[in-house]
């Protein structure tokens, strides 16, 4: 029951601070967030055509 109450807690907080009008800082800013997207979306084609040459290869 205690841990059923203190999620509860930290909705209400979320809550309390949406209606206060407070802003809710996120942990990753938006630059930083698209700088990860683009290294992985970079790797991720790196590998295909890696792996693509190895079949041609093969």
């Amino acid at each position: 029951m205690s841990l059923e109450r203190r999620g509860h807690a930290e909705f209400d907080s979320f809550d309390r601070k949406v209606r206060q009008g407070g802003m809710i800082k996120p942990s990753v800013n938006l630059q930083e967030l698209r700088r990860r997207i683009y290294r992985k979306a970079k790797a991720e084609r790196q590998i295909a055509l890696y792996e693509e040459g190895l079949r041609k290869a093969g």
